[in-house]
């Protein structure tokens, strides 16, 4: 059995890190691009589910449900044509053998002759659906582009260069143009190579290119993008054009192109490049009920760099995997039935050996087979070594004088009454784990290490997991006031004379069900609501038209992050750089309420001058803290308006008492002041734009609040002098309760 330690280990690792749900289903997110159109309409299905467990070993399995009669798809990213006019839900359910779970978005499909909502586009034009040129009829030629890769395939961790040509030969003036970018999950903008544009920037996934001059047509513009380096699969990129005539907001595209990485498709196979070598410490026999040491030994000769690498060992029925040692020896190893399963996660220099202890059972017979198989992963490829087989055979029959003694069984009993029968039988009791089981009462032996039946030397020491009982129940895992938090975008772009669409998600954290969830926006002067754009249709939302307070309610939301997008339209004049702020209330099946931190959003207008920064909390992990122990918190910045930067900062501020303990990893600031509970972040010469890192901060060992609330605040100052202060954003985190 395994120490304690080593189960919150591997649970940690196999729960938090791939973004899983709370019972150890993936957690799938999407968006679909575009989200409304005319028929025949086709969209992009972006998965933005991590798409594999750490290491390689277990892949995530999709499923699309379309809503419009058509076959289900289990592509990673599909392309989908909606062939007739209607509104459809489009769901991705994510599933692997810990469970499933589901997301959905919604797409809109009018009739051909049908008006966009959002159109203004003259007498005979239809917004986005068509348009107008000012004049009233409709547009006979629209500007279009094409791209083109600079490589035929891409390789991990290596740029690509991606050309856009822009071409327009009608007649009417184009008054507006930008071009949006969807790149692959984790690619990287590193800037233009050539060609001019105004205004160039990474947002997520997104590049987003903006001319505020109109250029001449046709007009080409090359940037440069670095591969991932854990690169798999086709690439697949999206861009959709944006324009304005005198009247009117017309997109064309998407543009989808594909690019295979050099690997191929990221298929599993075989591989004899990889090789495991066995030896045993007992010269080939086994004795019944003891250790057998095997000294495993893993080489690779392949050419590619491993990103991953496992090993399977397939050990004979009823043998028990024991202690694993060695200077390279995997930091997580288990046993799952007969298979045990060692991983690294940094990988070791090869070969590498180590050794593990396996304890036949006392009525083991026979000769017992051992299979061991590398998993690893290179470029794009996950792979696995050919099976290499070892046996061993029994030995004669032990001296009757031997002096070793038979451990006795004591699962079941209290700590007190084990550790009385393991003194009666010439033993000691080791090391006590304590862990949540379901199989064994509060206060009752789980599990014993050597098992039951094995022999050892008297005085020998025999490690016991005692339970704590069942888990707690998820509903008072967490301190009473379970939080919702409201996230938005910190920096919105608009065009004026268009309407905005506004994303707001509320990220739960706790285990308590919310039963109300309620908005409240409150708009700039003169802004006024235009309609929901998704997530649902709240039971009580704005009338069109609507301006200054607007309240948003649903009722017993399902899943968290729950996201919804609502438009507003500007005034006619808008002035510097206006501000949407809300807040959130929840209401739990108990009737008792609780209240998220207020979050802002500030409005840029595209085209001009003005400029702002902005901070944001983008993850605390993890859930819930835990007092006296680490939290990691990620902190990105960025910038938006077409005035150039002289310096920037921001101020992280922490809870009282908490500790900070330096940056992760992403892009560090050079200048880092720790002062209190204040943290100073400095750039003297302004990075590219957005950037991100992550910190290491720790809770004090005595807290007494339920939660602790996080902020942070961006600072920068212009070229010509003037001070920005961005929008403060702010994030809630509860306190685990400990069982």
């Amino acid at each position: 059995m395994w120490p304690g330690w080593l189960w919150l280990l591997m649970g940690s690792l196999a729960w938090f890190a791939v973004s899983c749900g709370p019972q150890g289903a993936p957690n799938p997110k999407f968006t679909v691009n575009p989200a409304e159109g005319v028929a025949p309409l086709t969209v992009l299905c972006q998965n933005q589910t991590p798409q594999r467990y750490p290491l390689g070993l277990f892949a995530v399995k999709w499923r699309w449900e379309f809503g419009d009669g058509t076959p289900d798809s289990t592509e990673t990213g599909p392309l989908h044509t909606f062939e007739q006019p209607g509104e459809y839900t489009v769901r991705l359910t994510a599933s692997t053998p810990l469970g499933s779970r589901s997301a959905e978005q919604t797409v809109r499909v009018f009739a051909p002759d049908e008006s966009d909502d959002g159109g203004d586009g003259g007498d005979g034009g239809g917004g986005d659906g068509g348009g107008g040129d000012g004049g009233g009829g409709t547009q006979e030629v629209q500007p279009s582009f094409t791209r083109a890769f600079s490589v035929s395939a891409c390789s991990p961790g290596l740029p690509v260069d991606i050309t856009l040509t822009l071409e327009y030969s009608g007649t009417a003036s184009i008054t507006a143009l930008g071009l949006v970018e969807t790149l692959p999950p984790d690619w990287v903008f590193e800037g233009i190579v050539s060609g001019t544009v105004d205004n160039a920037r990474q947002n997520g996934r997104d590049l987003e290119f903006a001319w505020i001059s109109i250029p001449a047509f046709p007009v080409s513009l090359t940037y440069r993008v670095r591969a991932p380096a854990d690169l798999s699969g086709n690439q697949v990129f999206s861009g959709t054009l944006f324009y304005r005539f005198d009247a009117g907001s017309l997109s064309y595209g998407p543009v989808i192109g594909e690019l295979p990485a050099t690997t191929g498709n990221g298929s599993t196979g075989t591989d004899a490049s990889a090789m495991l070598i066995r030896k045993f410490s007992t010269d080939g026999v086994y004795t019944p009920g003891e250790p057998v040491t095997v000294v495993l030994t893993a080489a690779y000769t392949g050419i590619f760099p491993l990103s991953s690498i496992g090993i399977r060992e397939t050990l004979p029925p009823g043998w028990t995997l024991g202690n694993v040692s060695g200077d390279c020896a995997p930091p997580v190893f288990r046993q799952n039935g007969q298979d045990a399963e060692f991983a690294w996660i940094d990988i070791p220099p090869l070969p590498c050996s180590f050794t593990y202890q396996v304890w036949p059972p006392p009525d083991a017979s026979g000769q017992a087979g051992f299979t061991g198989t590398i998993l690893f992963r290179t470029i794009a490829t996950e792979l696995t070594s050919g099976p290499f087989v070892g046996t061993l055979y029994p030995a004669a029959p032990t001296d009757p004088s031997d002096p070793r003694v038979t451990v006795p069984s004591v699962t079941g009993l209290d700590l007190d009454a084990a550790s009385a029968a393991l003194a009666g039988a010439g033993l000691v009791q080791g090391d006590v784990f304590w862990e949540h089981r379901t199989d064994t009462p509060a206060d009752r032996v789980a599990a014993q290490f050597p098992p039951a039946g094995a022999s050892v030397l008297p005085g020998s020491a025999v490690l016991l997991t005692v339970s704590l009982g069942p888990p707690a129940n998820p509903e008072t895992d967490y301190a009473a006031e379970t939080v919702v938090n409201l996230r938005r975008s910190p920096l919105v772009a608009f065009e004026p004379g268009g309407t905005v669409s506004i994303s707001v998600s509320f990220d739960k954290r706790g285990g308590r069900q919310v039963s109300t969830l309620t908005l409240q926006e409150t708009l700039p002067e003169g802004w006024t609501f235009s309609g929901m754009e998704s997530g649902g249709d709240p039971g009580v939302q704005p009338e069109i038209g609507a301006s200054g307070t607007l309240v948003f309610s649903w009722t017993a939301p399902e899943t968290f992050p729950f996201t919804a997008v609502y438009r507003i339209s500007p005034p006619a004049q808008v002035n510097g750089i206006p501000a949407i702020s809300g807040t959130v209330q929840y209401q739990f099946a108990d009737g008792s309420v609780g209240a998220g931190i207020p979050a802002e959003s500030r409005l840029v207008p595209l085209g001009g001058l003005d400029t702002m920064v902005a901070a944001q909390l983008s993850a605390i992990s993890p859930e819930c803290f835990t007092p006296g122990e680490d939290q990691q918190i990620t902190i990105t910045l960025s910038r938006a308006g077409g005035t150039a930067l002289s310096a920037l900062g921001a101020v992280l501020t922490l809870p009282e008492g908490w500790i900070w303990g330096g940056i992760l990893n992403g892009s560090a600031p050079p200048i880092i002041r720790a002062d209190g509970s204040a943290v100073e972040f400095a750039w003297i010469t302004p990075p590219a734009l957005p950037l991100t890192f992550t910190a290491r901060i720790t809770a004090p060992a005595a807290v007494s609040e339920d939660r602790a609330v996080f902020s942070c605040q961006a600072q920068g100052r212009l070229a010509a002098g003037g001070a920005l202060y961005g929008p403060v954003d702010g994030l809630a985190v509860p306190r685990r309760i400990a069982p």
